[in-house]
């Protein structure tokens, strides 16, 4: 055989391993390795598979009723949850929200925002001034079409969902939205009732 033919084999392998990799699900369990560990309980919602069956539009209802702020947020980055978001795992900490979402971003239309409204960039890191003087959002992509978000009073919070690789300590379940709650967050004294 010619060295072109095997050229052409080698190719055609390289483009359809890197097309897999591009267009395959990210899972939950590649979402949870981007927690800090001890990281826990756990929101998981896979958005893509909502909106599939029709239930994203059941939940957060028409366009035509989302706030105005919403609607310019999406004008400037392009980015609106009804179509680019696929999942999201949410953990909720005393001092703070840590979010990994999985979805498509366009990294320089929301850098753009947060300078625009006041905010900052650090390289890839980005943060604003949240709802509240001690909510600042900050994000900063983890790896391919992942971001790592958070809701704290440190503006650089994301930084904690940064460089981990943790492994989850739970079976992780197959359905499209879970709840993780360990034994230690359900005894009495840990904010739930007894």
């Amino acid at each position: 055989m010619k060295p072109k033919f095997y050229l052409a084999i080698v190719a055609a392998l390289i483009l359809g391993v890197t097309s897999w990799y591009v267009i395959r699900p990210i899972t939950a369990s590649e979402l949870l390795t981007a927690l800090p560990p001890g990281a826990a309980p756990a929101l998981y919602l896979n958005v893509k598979a909502l909106r599939a069956v029709g239930i994203l539009d059941k939940i957060a209802g028409p366009a035509t009723l989302e706030d105005p702020e919403y609607k310019r947020f999406v004008a400037a980055t392009g980015f609106d949850y009804r179509h680019d978001l696929d999942a999201v795992l949410i953990v909720s900490r005393p001092a703070d929200t840590l979010m990994v979402v999985a979805g498509t971003f366009d990294l320089d239309r929301l850098a753009m925002y947060a300078k625009a409204n006041g905010g900052r960039c650090a390289g890839e890191m980005c943060s604003l001034q949240g709802s509240a003087p001690q909510r600042q959002i900050s994000w900063t992509p983890l790896r391919r079409r992942v971001l790592g978000l958070a809701a704290s009073p440190d503006h650089m919070a994301a930084a904690l969902l940064a460089g981990n690789s943790t492994q989850p300590d739970f079976p992780v379940p197959a359905g499209p939205a879970w709840a993780h709650i360990p034994g230690s967050a359900q005894r009495p004294g840990a904010g739930l009732p007894p």
